[in-house]
């Protein structure tokens, strides 16, 4: 009989987060970046459209071994917001998985440190229709 692994999945292990990242870089720029920085392998995916039909750029990257997705949106287009919540907010990144804190702080860390980011801020909270979106994106 083989043996029996149990994994376990401590309390602050969390399912996503979203980091809200200010850049004057094109989204498919970013999106280099960020697969270069972070190992990952962003690649355009099916736009999102908002409440008025208005298309955002999108890109995805599962990493299937680790079992964590990441998805980079663009949150502006011309004088459209994705989030109209978050108009000062350029790209929305969410990583979702079985996230450690330290995960997460490494991760911000790494962002953070690319030079064509102005401001990556982590979204800790907010209404209950901006969770929901992040729980869908």
């Amino acid at each position: 009989m083989g043996k029996k692994v149990v994994y376990k999945v401590k309390a602050e292990d969390s399912t996503f987060f979203v980091a809200a990242i200010n850049s004057a870089e094109d989204d498919y720029h970013l999106a280099w970046l960020l697969n270069n920085n972070l190992k990952t392998k962003l690649v355009r995916t099916e736009h999102l459209t908002d409440s008025t039909e208005q298309t955002f750029p999108a890109f995805f990257y599962l990493d299937e071994v680790g079992g964590i997705s990441y998805t980079l949106a663009s949150n502006k287009i011309g004088a459209s917001h994705l989030l109209p919540q978050l108009k000062n907010v350029d790209y929305i990144f969410k990583i979702s998985g079985t996230l450690t804190d330290n995960f997460q702080a490494e991760t911000l860390s790494k962002i953070r440190s690319l030079r064509e980011i102005t401001a990556c801020i982590l979204i800790k909270s907010g209404p209950p229709s901006l969770l929901n979106f992040f729980r869908n994106l």
